[in-house]
């Protein structure tokens, strides 16, 4: 007759998985409960809510992301920025991390410093689509940039990039149709803006702004 072997497995043991599950299945629902306040636009409640989910260490990450995001929606600023910095100082490949360090840099309102601040947010922009070449909010950004200190062959560049990406991208659309105008390419600004307008009313988005650049354009 064979040996019977008898594995007894501790309490305590059994009591840390149950105690881990709960807590990792409660962190998630509570990761789902600041997203929800933050769809809300419940900022300040949002705010609050990812503060205690930064303490479960599979949504730190994550949860430090979205309260940047806050404070960015609170025109919170620096405060955003300060968490986006952490977050690249730990995992310096986080293109989103990257993208909202660059919103926070270059859509701050304050003068001071602005045309530094602009610098850094291209080079994390130019950073965040060496980890993601598909981070088409970061390549519009990055566009805007450019075009805003008057480097319109790498504005064009990445404006034709996004598209290329994405072409129902109205906003993207209009901006290169202005883009175009400027460089006195004028039937290409039209073309544009008349397949920005089109995408807009297929797609039912409100196409007021789009139909006013054309009629500026049209004056011009």
């Amino acid at each position: 007759m064979g040996i019977v072997y008898t594995y007894v497995i501790p309490i305590c043991i059994i009591s840390l998985c149950i105690f881990s599950c709960t807590t990792a299945r409660d962190a998630e629902q509570l990761f789902s409960q600041c997203l929800a306040h933050y769809e809300k636009r419940e900022l300040e409640k949002a705010a609050s809510c990812f503060e205690k989910a930064r303490a479960h260490n599979d949504f730190k990450t994550r949860s430090i992301l979205m309260l940047a995001r806050v404070h960015y929606f609170e025109n919170k600023f620096a405060d955003a920025r300060a968490l986006l910095e952490d977050i690249i100082d730990d995992e310096p490949s986080h293109a989103g991390a990257r993208y909202w360090l660059a919103r926070a840099l270059a859509l701050d309102p304050d003068k001071k410093a602005l045309e530094e601040r602009d610098k850094k947010a291209i080079e994390h922009l130019k950073k965040a689509l060496e980890i993601d070449p598909h981070h088409i909010r970061a390549r519009s950004l990055l566009a805007l940039l450019y075009e805003k200190h008057n480097m319109h062959r790498e504005a064009l560049y990445e404006y034709l990039a996004a598209l290329e990406e994405e072409e129902t991208l109205v906003a993207a659309r209009a901006n290169l149709s202005i883009l175009y105008r400027r460089l006195g390419l004028a039937e290409r600004a039209r073309s544009e803006l008349e397949r920005a307008i089109a995408i807009s009313k297929a797609a039912s988005i409100p196409s007021k702004s789009i139909i006013a650049i054309k009629e500026q354009l049209s004056e011009q």
